[in-house]
């Protein structure tokens, strides 16, 4: 009861007085690991969420160690890619994943958000998304096979620039049966 709130709230304030301190003193391999820390203790979940979030940003943006930031973001997005922690976070996470040369993982990233989107009833969103993905997966990693499929989720929901890649993927192909079926959708 008020015990473990009196408690936690003891710890919060003990945890944001260490990173304050630690960022004073310039100690910021401190400050990521004490973000970590209490990213580990039984705090309410956006908390600890929040923590993991700038223990990754502070690995990033201070420490020059995006591999590390990239391994603290992707475990947060495994848990949970829609919440507004992922939300906020998703430009700068494809960001580092783009910068490291992580085209699968980017690409899964995008097929990931779109799912959420579609999720959300954002038809339009996920239908982009979809065909950020599949161009990824085209062009980035050469998987036309992956290419199509993910452009096939983005077709469904109505995605124009989906519909055109893959038009353009089968006729590539010599699959004219594919490619004409296609082009009907965009008419």
């Amino acid at each position: 009861g008020t015990d473990e709130a009196a408690i936690a709230g003891a710890a919060q304030w003990a945890v944001e007085t260490l990173v304050r301190r630690y960022l004073e003193a310039g100690q910021l391999e401190q400050v990521a690991e004490t973000q970590l820390r209490g990213a580990s203790l039984p705090f309410e979940r956006m908390l600890r969420r929040k923590l993991n979030r700038d223990a990754a940003w502070t690995c990033s943006d201070q420490l020059q160690q995006p591999a590390r930031a990239i391994g603290i973001l992707q475990r947060l997005f495994d848990e949970d890619p829609a919440d507004e922690i992922a939300l906020a976070s998703v430009t700068r996470f494809a960001r580092l994943l783009d910068e490291a040369g992580q085209h699968a993982e980017l690409a899964a990233l995008w097929e990931g958000q779109a799912r959420c989107r579609a999720e959300a009833g954002d038809r339009p969103s996920a239908a982009a998304l979809w065909a950020r993905a599949g161009r990824i997966w085209e062009v980035e990693l050469g998987d036309v096979e992956r290419a199509i499929a993910v452009h096939r989720e983005g077709a469904a929901l109505g995605g124009e620039t989906s519909l055109e890649s893959l038009a353009r993927i089968y006729g590539d192909r010599k699959d004219l049966r594919a490619a004409a079926l296609v082009l009907e959708w965009l008419a």
